[in-house]
C-alpha cells in the first residue's frame, strides 16, 4: 500500500483502489502526515546542498524519506511501478543537470537545479496513468480487434443507400467483439482519470466524488452549452454513452426508425427511442436539420458578402439578419427541398406526411418559435432560439448523422483509441496522440457532432498513419543514415537505399490508403516509394 508521502507520485484519484498508511511518530522522521514534494526535496536538497552532481544519488536520498513513510507491505505491482518511476525521474534529473551546471557556471541562482529536480519528480507523477491501469494489448487484442471494428463499420456504411435509408437488416456485433469493445472503452476511461488529462480538462472535487459508472447503465444528463459541470466530466459521461451504444444502439435505432426518426420526444413512450437513448448516453441525437443559422458569423459574412455583390441591403447584425425577410426566404426554401425528397425517400404523401409533420403545404408563416427540445417536431419548419443559439430547423433528419451517431460512433471511437495505441513508438508519442484523441476526437456536445468530431480525427489519423507518412517520418528521423548513402539514380545506390529503409521499418504498421486497412509494411512497399516518393500507398 502507498503511504501519504507518495501523494505526490500517485495523484489523487489515480491511485485505483490503492489505500495509504503512515507511520506517525517515526524516529527517524520529522514528518506527521503527508508530504508534499516541495517540502520534501526542500528537506532533502537542502541536506545534501544544491550542487548534488549523482542524479541518482539526489534521487535515492529523497527515495530514502519517503521510504521511511512507506507501509512494509507493498505489492509487487505497486514495487514494479515506483521502480519505473524512480528510474524515470533520475534519467529526466540526468537531462536537466548539464542546464543546471551551465547556469551555475553564469552566475545564475543555483537553486535552479531544485526547480529542475522538483519538475522532473512533477512530471513522472502527472504523466503516469492510473496505477491499476493495465496495457492495452493486455485487455483485447488489438490488431484483431481492430480489424473486425474497421468490417463491421464497412458493413454499415454497405448498408446505407444515396439518402441514408438502410437498406438491409441492422448490422449487430457478435457477443465476443461487443465485449472487446466495451473493455477498449472500460481502458479508454481509465486512462481519462490520469492527472494529465484531469489537469487538461479541468477535473473538480465534484467530479471526484461522482458516482461511478456501470456499463449498460444510467448516464446523468450533460449539454455542451451549460456550464455546470466540468470539461472532463462531460467528456467522460460522452465516453461512457458511447460505450452503451455498443449493445443499445441498434434497439434505439430501431425505436426511431419505426417513428420515421421524429424528432418529438413525446412520440415515443418510456424506455424506447430519445427517453432510452438520453437514459443511456446523457444526450440525444438530433433529428432535424439546420437549414440556416443566423447566429453564426460566417454565414452572415457570406449572406452579406452575396447581397453587396447583388447591390442589395446588408445586415447590421444577426439578431437583424434572423427578423428579415431574406431570412425566411432562405430557411423556407431549403426546408421545402428537404421535406419533399424525405416523402420521397419513405413514399409518404397526403395524409401520412401531414401525420409525420413533413408536408410542405403544411409550413407556417411566419415560422413557428420553439425555445425547448419539446417544440422539435411538431411543425414542418420552425425557429429556434436558446442560449445565443439562432437557427431555422426543418422537421427532417440527416439519416448519415444519425447512422453516424447511433450505429457507427461506438465503434469508431474504439477503433482510433486502438489506432492511437498501435501506431504510437514509445511512451511520449503515446501521451502525446492521446491528448489529441480526448481534446479533438471526444466531443461533449450532441451525438450528431460526436459523430463527425470522430470521421473528422479518423480522417487525421489515416493521413498521418499512411504508409507514405512511415516512411517519410522514418527518413526524416534517421537523416544520418541515408546521408551516408551516396547520391544517385543508379541501381546500386536505390538497392542500398531500400535496405536500409527496410532495415528501419520491418516490422512496423501503416494504414493503406486505398483500402484504408491497417496492415504490416512490406519491403514492396518501401521499393515502390524509394523509386517514386510521391508515391501514395
Amino acid at each position: 500500500m502507498l503511504a501519504a508521502a507518495y501523494s505526490w507520485m500517485f495523484p489523487a484519484g489515480g491511485g485505483g483502489g490503492c489505500s495509504a498508511m503512515v507511520h506517525e511518530g517515526e524516529e527517524e522522521s520529522t514528518h506527521t502526515g503527508p508530504v508534499e514534494l516541495p517540502e520534501l526535496v526542500a528537506e532533502v536538497l537542502g541536506r545534501q546542498g544544491f550542487f548534488t552532481s549523482d542524479a541518482e544519488e539526489a534521487w535515492a536520498a529523497i527515495a530514502e524519506t519517503c521510504g521511511r513513510l512507506v507501509d512494509a507491505e507493498v505489492d509487487d505491482a505497486v514495487a514494479t511501478r515506483r521502480a519505473r518511476q524512480r528510474e524515470e525521474a533520475a534519467r529526466r534529473v540526468k537531462a536537466y543537470d548539464l542546464r543546471a551546471r551551465v547556469a551555475v557556471s553564469v552566475g545564475a541562482d543555483p537553486r535552479r537545479r531544485t526547480l529542475n529536480f522538483r519538475e522532473a519528480l512533477r512530471q513522472v507523477a502527472m504523466y503516469d496513468p492510473p496505477a491499476d491501469l493495465r496495457p492495452l494489448d493486455t485487455v483485447v487484442d488489438v490488431k484483431a480487434t481492430l480489424a473486425a471494428l474497421e468490417n463491421f463499420i464497412a458493413e454499415i456504411a454497405a448498408a446505407e443507400s444515396e439518402c441514408g435509408v438502410l437498406t438491409a437488416d441492422i448490422p449487430v456485433l457478435g457477443d465476443a467483439e461487443a465485449a472487446a469493445v466495451v473493455r477498449v472503452f472500460d481502458h479508454m476511461l481509465a486512462t481519462f482519470l490520469c492527472e494529465r488529462h484531469k489537469r487538461a480538462h479541468g477535473y473538480t472535487a465534484e467530479d471526484h466524488r461522482a458516482q461511478p459508472l456501470r456499463e449498460g447503465g444510467h448516464v446523468p444528463l450533460y449539454y455542451a452549452n451549460v456550464r455546470s459541470q466540468s470539461v472532463h466530466r462531460r467528456k467522460v459521461l460522452s465516453m461512457a454513452g458511447l460505450r452503451n451504444l455498443v449493445r443499445r444502439g441498434p434497439q434505439i435505432y430501431r425505436d426511431l426508425q419505426a417513428e420515421l426518426f421524429v424528432g418529438r420526444p413525446s412520440a415515443y413512450g418510456a424506455g424506447k427511442g430519445l427517453d432510452l437513448m438520453r437514459d443511456v448516453t446523457g444526450n440525444t441525437v438530433d433529428l432535424d436539420t439546420c437549414v440556416l443559422r443566423p447566429s453564426c458569423p460566417v454565414q452572415l459574412r457570406a449572406i452579406n458578402a452575396r447581397n453587396k455583390h447583388l447591390r442589395k441591403a446588408e445586415h447590421a447584425s444577426a439578431r437583424a439578419f434572423s427578423a428579415s425577410d431574406e431570412a425566411k426566404e432562405i430557411a423556407v426554401a431549403a426546408a421545402t427541398h428537404l421535406l419533399e425528397q424525405f416523402c420521397v425517400d419513405f413514399k409518404l404523401d397526403g395524409d401520412a406526411a401531414k401525420a409525420r409533420k413533413v408536408a410542405t403545404e403544411e409550413i407556417e408563416l411566419p415560422i413557428p418559435i420553439a425555445s425547448h427540445n419539446a417544440d422539435r417536431g411538431v411543425h414542418p419548419l420552425w425557429h429556434y432560439i436558446n442560449c445565443g443559439v439562432d437557427s431555422f430547423h426543418v422537421n427532417v433528419p440527416n439519416l448519415f448523422d444519425v447512422n453516424g451517431a447511433l450505429l457507427k460512433a461506438p465503434f469508431r471511437c474504439a477503433e482510433v483509441y486502438l489506432r492511437v495505441h498501435y501506431m504510437s513508438e514509445d511512451d511520449d508519442d503515446l501521451a502525446a496522440r492521446l491528448d489529441t484523441f480526448y481534446e479533438d476526437a471526444v466531443a461533449d456536445s450532441c451525438f450528431n457532432r460526436k459523430w463527425k468530431a470522430l470521421e473528422e480525427y479518423a480522417g487525421m489519423l489515416g493521413r498521418l498513419g499512411s504508409i507514405t507518412d512511415v516512411l517519410q517520418r522514418t527518413q526524416k528521423e534517421h537523416q544520418e543514415v541515408f546521408l551516408n548513402i551516396v547520391d544517385g539514380d543508379d541501381d546500386a545506390a536505390l538497392a542500398e537505399e531500400k535496405a536500409a529503409m527496410w532495415r528501419l521499418v520491418e516490422g512496423r504498421l501503416g494504414r493503406e490508403v486505398a483500402t484504408g486497412q491497417l496492415r504490416a509494411i512490406t519491403y514492396d512497399d518501401v521499393a515502390a516509394w524509394v523509386e517514386d516518393p510521391a508515391a501514395v500507398l
